[in-house]
């Protein structure tokens, strides 16, 4: 080992040193990299689910909005037809009941 003014001179271990946190800091900026790189991804991720949800919870609505408004549709044609299934009912027993008169006349 080489010696400069009573100091130990270590070069080559220096140099292997510097190689050495030089790689460990390209490692760190490469990790750095990807876990940015994986952050941004999960953000995008994340929009498109509340963007998923908020499509979903407008559809549902609208499919309790369409069933509920079928089912009124469905009550009121069914009072529609039996109101007018007993207005003919009290029309044939009208006629009939005057038929009756007619013939006992």
């Amino acid at each position: 080992m080489r010696t400069n003014n009573g100091k130990l001179i270590v070069q080559g271990q220096q140099q292997l040193e510097s190689e050495i946190i030089n790689i460990s800091q390209k490692q760190d900026q490469k990790y750095t990299q990807e876990i940015d790189a994986i952050k941004h991804r999960l953000t995008q991720l994340d929009k498109k689910c509340i963007l998923l949800e908020e499509s979903l919870s407008k559809q549902f609505n609208q499919f309790v909005i369409i069933n509920v408004c079928s089912v009124l549709g469905l009550l009121f044609l069914l009072s529609s037809m039996q109101t007018n299934n007993q207005q003919s009912n009290q029309e044939v027993s009208q006629v009939v009941s005057s038929e009756n008169q007619i013939r006992t006349i």
